[in-house]
This record gives C-alpha cells, structure tokens and sequence, in this order.
C-alpha cells in the first residue's frame, strides 16, 4: 500500500488529472448519492413486498387477439401500477411469450399449465378474475367452469378473490347456475360492469352486499393520438376524401343471411352517405374472416384494419370516423370514449343494456336485422350528429367515473398496500 501511495506521488500533473477524472468517473457511475439512494429505495421496496405481500394474480380471457379483452388487461394492469408501482402482478395467458412481448409485461404464464396456475394461485395475495364476460354458458360450460376453478382454488388456499368489472350471464343451464352460486358466493368482493350483471346474480342468490355496480375498466383508457391515427389509417390504405363509417362484425350462427344483409346496408350507406366503408377488425382471424365475406357480398369498393393493432390505436383510429355500426361491445366502449355515434346490432343481452345505457340506436337483432330501419337510424344519427355526441359525452364522463371505483374498491380492499 505505501509503494502504491508513493508511486501516485510520484506522478506527473497530467497523469493525476487523468487519473482523478477516472476516479471521479466511477464514483459518479456507481457511488454517486443519487445512485446509492436508488439502490436503497430498491431493497426498501423488495424487503416491504416480501414482508407486505402484495402480489395480485390477473385471470381472464387473456392472449386470444381479442382487443376487447386484451384492453381490459391493459387498463387494469396500468392502472394497478399507477394506483402502486411495488404491486406484483402476474397475468394468466393463452399465449405468454405473445403478451409478455406485446405488453412488456415480465410475469406471464399459461393458463393451461395446471401446476403453474396452481403454484401462483399458491404464491399471490389477491386473484383479480376479469373483466369481461368469463362468467357465462352461451361459449360453453367449459369456458364458465374454468374461471370457476381459479376462484375455487385461491378460496381453498385462503386467498383474497375480487371479481374485477365482471359482465355476467347469461348463465342458462341449471346446473351452471347453482354452480356460479356456490363459488362466486366465496368471493371476498365483486365490482360489476352493469346493474343486470348485478340482477343475474342477486337472482342465483349471491349476497348483495359483496356487489358494486361500477363500469369497464377500459373507459378510462386513453386513445392514440389523432395525429398518429390519421397516420396510421393512412398506413392501412384508407382515403380521407371523404368520412368514415365504422363497421364492427363478429361470426353468427346464420351466415348466409347475415353477411348478405350487412353488404347490403354497406352499399346502400356508400351510395346514399358518400362515406367510405372501413371493417374494423377486433378479434382475429374471427373478425377478418366474416368482415372479408361481407366485403366480397358488397357491390362497391370496401377497406378493412386487418393488421394486429394495439387496443389504444383502434380507439385512436375510431376517433377518426363519423359513426360506427356494431355487434361488438368493445367498439361501442372504445367508439364512446372518443364520442362517436352507434348504432349498435344485438346478439347478447349486453349490447342491448349499452345502447340503452348510451341513448343510442339500436339497429336490432341481428338474427332479424331490417336493412331499411337501419338506413334510417344511420341517416338520423348522421344528420343529427351533434346531439348523439352530446348523449355520448355525458355518458362517457359517467362511465368513466363509475369505472374508477374499480380501482378505489381494490385500493382499499388490498390494505396493507401503500
């Protein structure tokens, strides 16, 4: 040590400054006050987690290029970070290696993988199960009693369950009713996107006072920004000569009819409106395959977004559009945030609550849609556009503060989480 001591004595001027800035240069690097704090705060904050046990495992209908979906798990993850970053969140997925790289989320794994779901189901604090509608048998009873089993089984390993802006029902078989009664009875708190979820299971008999009627979570996500959705409508080969009207499909059980009805409206709409017909594609390749046959049913020239966009974008991109005609909940929830008009088509219970909710029309069932009523609501809404934006903005304003409570309720059930 005294033979290195002399030797830096020994060193010219030039060879100090130079060494001094080196050593200036590492204690900046890896000592600076800033730095040393950082690596405080981390150990802080991985010794709290160990002791607080905040981890939260999301279950829902997760990695199925379904945007809808794959909006709420946005939404709520984001807004779980925003609500406390030090939050563990693991998310249940189709296809992990897909959302993990989509999302940048770190902890995904499969669904499908019995003893992973089970060990983190072991390891988390709270299982948040939705939203969306996981708890239904119009897909299947398969589907219903998969969702079941996780809430079963965070119950049986003493978990805390939150069933987060869940849309229920329908549920129509017996059995499954009396099942969806006995597990979701064991929930520790139930937020519901709209009060007939609410209905549906207050008349299976679950509890009132586990039940709070708030609203979708992705009413409080935010959109694209026009200038990058213009762009991005401009990408995907849409003219901006003249206005947009949406058209948002989904697969039926009555094809034939259904899709020769509906490239009936386009054209007539193209004709009568000078409006380009654009296909916005929600779940896919489902979407892309129905839009596509309407397409080819149509007389004039169509477009269709059939590229994997982020849900943020697809908001962004209906922003730009003068109405929007739906089957799919999403659209009408995404085409609400940016206070377009709807005119919606019912093929679930869910969509006809929205419209009414919404103050929009309604172009009917889808099994017995009337092409002339429909042109008739769409040349209402066109000319009368101003006053359906104005029953869009209050109701998005309410929406949006009715989802909130998702967050506020889990803030508060989740104590202790800072």
């Amino acid at each position: 040590l005294v033979k290195d001591i002399v030797k830096l004595i020994q060193l010219n001027i030039e060879d100090k400054k130079a060494l001094g800035k080196y050593g200036r240069e590492v204690i900046f690097e890896h000592y600076s006050v800033s730095k040393m704090a950082d690596d405080c705060i981390r150990a802080y904050d991985s010794a709290y987690n160990e002791i607080h046990g905040n981890r939260i495992l999301m279950s829902g209908y997760y990695g199925y290029n379904n945007s809808g979906d794959e909006a709420i798990l946005t939404t709520i993850y984001n807004n779980i970070q925003k609500m406390d970053k030090n939050i563990n969140i693991t998310v249940l997925s189709r296809d992990p290696e897909e959302t993990r790289a989509e999302y940048g989320f770190q902890d995904v794994v499969s669904r499908f993988d019995f003893f992973k779901v089970l060990s983190e189901i072991k390891k988390c604090d709270i299982l948040l199960s939705g939203g969306g509608s996981l708890l239904q048998d119009t897909t299947s009873t398969r589907s219903l009693m998969y969702y079941l089993f996780i809430i079963e089984w965070a119950k049986i390993m003493h978990k805390k369950v939150m069933l987060y802006a869940n849309g229920i029902g329908p549920v129509s078989k017996d059995k499954n009713r009396k099942m969806v009664k006995r597990v979701v009875s064991k929930a520790d708190i139930i937020t519901l996107r709209e009060d007939d979820s609410k209905k549906e299971l207050l008349s299976m008999g679950i509890p009132d006072d586990k039940l709070f009627v708030t609203a979708d979570p992705v009413f409080t996500m935010e959109a694209e920004t026009r200038t990058r959705s213009k762009e991005l409508l401009k990408e995907a080969g849409i003219p901006n000569d003249k206005g947009i009207i949406g058209i948002s499909v989904r697969n039926w059980k009555n094809d034939s009819d259904f899709t020769e009805k509906f490239a009936c409206i386009c054209d007539r709409i193209y004709e009568k409106f000078d409006k380009n017909i654009v296909f916005i594609v929600m779940h896919n390749p489902n979407d892309t395959n129905i839009s596509k046959r309407v397409m080819e049913k149509m007389k004039n020239k169509s477009y269709i977004l059939e590229k994997r966009y982020y849900p943020k974008e697809i908001m962004g991109m209906i922003g730009e559009m003068d109405l929007i005609l739906s089957m799919r909940l999403h659209t009408l929830i995404f085409a609400t945030k940016q206070r377009v008009p709807i005119v919606g088509f019912v093929y679930d219970p869910k969509i006809n609550n929205y419209l009414n909710l919404l103050k929009m029309p309604n172009g009917g069932d889808v099994n017995n849609i009337n092409i002339d009523k429909t042109l008739e609501e769409v040349e209402e809404v066109l000319e009368n556009r101003d006053k359906y934006v104005d029953y869009l903005n209050l109701a998005a304003i309410k929406l949006e503060h009715k989802a909130r409570l998702n967050e506020n309720i889990l803030k508060a059930y989740c104590n202790p989480v800072r």
